[in-house]
């Protein structure tokens, strides 16, 4: 299966089971078709590693069920990396319940917004890190810095990385789709973009 992280093994596993069930109920569901859907499987802003040199990996994470998965993904499959996390979130989700993971894992945060009508501003995600720093035990990420744009966020991400980090673009299909866009891809949600 060509998806990384637990989530999308538990995904992987219910759609097996419902061709199963749909086996059962008379569908001429093969294991070759399973098998074949499986492996042609690609889930566009869901631990996409869009570019290898500096790593850079992008989620959409924009709920906090998604950024717990995330983040725990994250740091198993990239243990003893330090990351550089580009966060951008629409105002209208649960902000702090996203961030709150994310910042756990994060060496560095670069906070920023895409280019959405619907997205905080790097000032409302940097009050709610500010919030969260100050709650509950989380260490502090050695930089926290803003941008106004997604690609000013991905040009400072590559500034600072190094042989051991990785770029970590996290938050919204619309800040994923930005980075994507950057780097020559088609975008994640590139025609719904206001």
């Amino acid at each position: 299966m060509p998806v990384s992280g637990r989530f999308q093994l538990y995904n992987a596993c219910m759609a097996i089971r419902v061709a199963e069930l749909l086996r059962q109920k008379g569908f001429p569901v093969s294991d070759d078709s399973i098998r074949s859907g499986l492996n042609g499987v690609t889930i566009e802003g869901r631990l996409e590693r869009v570019l290898d040199t500096p790593p850079v990996i992008i989620d959409s994470a924009h709920n906090p069920a998604a950024a717990v998965s995330l983040a725990e993904t994250v740091k198993e499959l990239y243990a003893g990396k330090k990351i550089i996390l580009v966060a951008g979130i629409m105002d209208d989700k649960d902000v702090a319940g996203i961030l709150m993971p994310l910042v756990r894992i994060a060496h560095s945060l670069i906070l920023t917004r895409a280019h959405y009508a619907r997205a905080a501003s790097p000032e409302k995600l940097r009050g709610i890190v500010s919030s969260i720093l100050l709650s509950e035990y989380v260490e502090k990420p050695e930089t926290i810095t803003s941008t106004d744009t997604v690609s000013e966020a991905l040009k400072s991400a590559t500034a600072q990385c190094r042989e051991d980090t990785i770029i970590l673009v996290a938050g919204s299909f619309y800040t994923a789709g930005e980075v994507k866009e950057a780097l020559g891809h088609t975008g994640v949600l590139s025609g719904l973009r206001e």
